[in-house]
């Protein structure tokens, strides 16, 4: 009986080993690779290193980027927000080549989905390799959970390491909502290892396409029981790159990140409500009460009234995310697709209605022009302080007012001298008053008296 079980297990391993060994035969010289090889052979000349400088121009932090369309390039927001210079070096540099750092300009950001677009400053003095080129884009309404994972970065960049690296996983959920500073939503969880130097990277399907931006490792978390922490393994978080070509999108449109309008006023719901069940969640608690309506308002026209509940929004796939609070709500409708329809369940008289439908839209006008942040540097050619114009679409009211290098300073009776001021003014400009656009043009200051249209 021994004998019989040794020989069978040999024909085992020897049919194995004939389903493993080479082709003799075969005339093929391709080295041995196998599909993550050829997702990161398509999705690392994308990747770059986000180096950031101080006033002095002394380096003080590492982070990742990847290029995307037009020679844009995404990372996070955590990652540049303190510095006054900052540098990428492209994935393909050799180590000789690592000192020298692309200057790159901050275009535009949003501190709550951590997502921020850089570009090169000058792309005649400073172009990006030939062989960089841009990462193709992924959908991540599409992802599934258990489907592979793979992210690409720099980490631990500021000890001294200047080569990127691979780290596999798998998607472990969709649509998780955390809270840091602010509230965001609709977060891939993975356990791809994401360690720091890695903020701001790629995380890539098998195919080599970019599903979202690495932006958190979370490392331990406050126990139900008690207070205090557990340690976790394998909790790493990306920005959806549906969400990041949101932000892309809304800048390129309105200039930077507006918030949105559904023609309503919301409130936190703070006494103890009743619990629903919705399509497979059960004990869902109401958690945003709907405080006043606008009248001939995206609410009202779409029929929800004062007093109703939000209870979930459907996506346009048709899954659903049950509301945890008004800045959850908040958050989900600031990276809402721009003109697209978004689906609200209500409760009303403590029951489930049928699904509303209504309009997002942006409290701005449709400027249709890119503005970045200027660096110290750059500030030494102009005589005021400002935003720089980076680009004007040509269906901009403002084509015939503001070019590429203008420094817009004031609006009206309104300073913009950083992002932020600019961001701050530009729901303030209301469709069919006049605004005085104040710039400066080699080295001359202009200005320009302009109707806002309706959008």
């Amino acid at each position: 009986m021994k004998t019989r079980i040794s020989l069978f297990m040999s024909g085992i391993i020897l049919i194995l080993l004939a389903c493993n060994s080479p082709d003799v035969n075969s005339q093929s010289t391709e080295p041995h690779r196998n599909m993550f090889a050829t997702a990161n052979e398509k999705a690392m000349p994308a990747v770059v290193k986000v180096n950031i400088y101080d006033i002095n121009g002394k380096l003080f932090g590492n982070g990742s980027g990847v290029i995307v369309e037009d020679g844009y390039i995404l990372t996070n927001y955590h990652v540049i927000k303190d510095a006054h210079y900052i540098g990428v070096v492209p994935v393909l540099y050799t180590d000789a080549d690592v000192s020298w750092n692309i200057p790159v300009n901050l275009i535009g950001y949003d501190p709550l989905t951590d997502v921020a677009i850089l570009k090169t400053s000058d792309p005649v003095s400073f172009p990006l390799p030939q062989n960089t080129r841009e990462i193709g884009w992924g959908n991540s309404d599409e992802i599934q959970v258990g489907e592979w994972a793979i992210a690409l970065g720099y980490p631990y960049a500021p000890i001294g390491e200047t080569h990127p690296t691979v780290t596999i996983g798998v998607v472990s959920a969709i649509r998780r909502t955390m809270s840091f500073n602010s509230y965001r939503a609709n977060l891939i969880q993975t356990d791809a290892p994401i360690n720091r130097g890695n903020s701001g990277g790629a995380l890539v399907n098998i195919k080599g396409q970019l599903i979202g931006i690495n932006t958190v490792k979370v490392k331990k978390v406050k126990s139900e029981n008690s207070d205090e922490f557990d340690f976790t393994e394998g909790l790493g978080f990306a920005v959806p790159v549906n969400a990041a070509r949101n932000v892309i999108n809304q800048i390129k449109v309105y200039g930077c990140m507006m918030p949105s309008d559904l023609g309503m006023e919301t409130r936190q719901v703070t006494e103890k409500s009743t619990s629903y069940s919705l399509h497979g969640f059960n004990e869902v608690d109401v958690s945003v009460h709907v405080s006043a309506v606008k009248e001939n308002g995206a609410a009202a026209d779409a029929g929800i009234k004062a007093g109703d509940h939000i209870l979930a929004v459907r996506h346009p796939q048709g899954t659903e995310t049950i509301i945890v609070n008004e800045e959850h709500f908040k958050s989900l409708m600031h990276i809402w697709p721009i003109d697209e329809e978004v689906t609200l369940a209500i409760v009303r008289n403590k029951k489930v209605l049928h699904y509303f439908s209504l309009q997002v839209k942006r409290i701005a006008p449709k400027l249709r022009m890119m503005v970045r942040q200027p660096n110290p540097k750059n500030l030494q050619k102009y005589q005021n302080r400002g935003v720089i114009v980076e680009n004007v679409d040509s269906l901009s009211f403002l084509a015939d007012v503001l070019g590429p290098g203008d420094l817009l300073y004031k609006i009206g009776v309104m300073e913009v001298r950083s992002l932020e001021e600019f961001k701050n003014c530009v729901p303030r400009l209301t469709a069919g008053e006049q605004f005085r656009f104040y710039f400066e043009r080699n080295g001359k200051n202009k200005s320009e008296l302009v109707t806002i249209p309706t959008n």
